[in-house]
C-alpha cells in the first residue's frame, strides 16, 4: 500500500450452545490514511445477526430517551481521529 495507508479486515463468529438466536458472524473492510498527527478511516461493516426473534429484541440497542437502533445488516462507518 502507499505510505500512510493501512488496510483494515476483520471476520469473526459467535456461536453460544443453546442460545442460537445469538449466533452470528460478523465482518469488516476498510481503509486508513494517516498523516501527521490525524487519521481517517472508512469501513464497510456486516452482521448477520437476527434483529428480533419472536418479539424479542435481539441485536437492538436502547438508548436512554426509549429510541432504539438495530446494529444487524450492512453499515459504512467514517472515523477522524487526532493523537496529541
Amino acid at each position: 500500500m502507499a505510505p500512510g495507508l493501512t488496510l483494515n479486515l476483520h471476520g469473526g463468529q459467535q456461536r453460544i450452545r443453546n442460545l442460537g438466536a445469538y449466533n452470528f458472524a460478523d465482518l469488516k473492510v476498510g481503509v486508513t490514511k494517516t498523516w501527521d498527527s490525524w487519521s481517517l478511516s472508512a469501513a464497510a461493516l456486516y452482521n448477520s445477526g437476527d434483529a428480533s426473534k419472536n418479539g424479542v429484541p435481539l441485536w437492538t440497542f436502547f438508548n436512554a430517551d426509549g429510541s432504539s437502533k438495530n446494529v444487524v445488516g450492512s453499515r459504512i462507518q467514517l472515523t477522524g481521529a487526532r493523537n496529541f
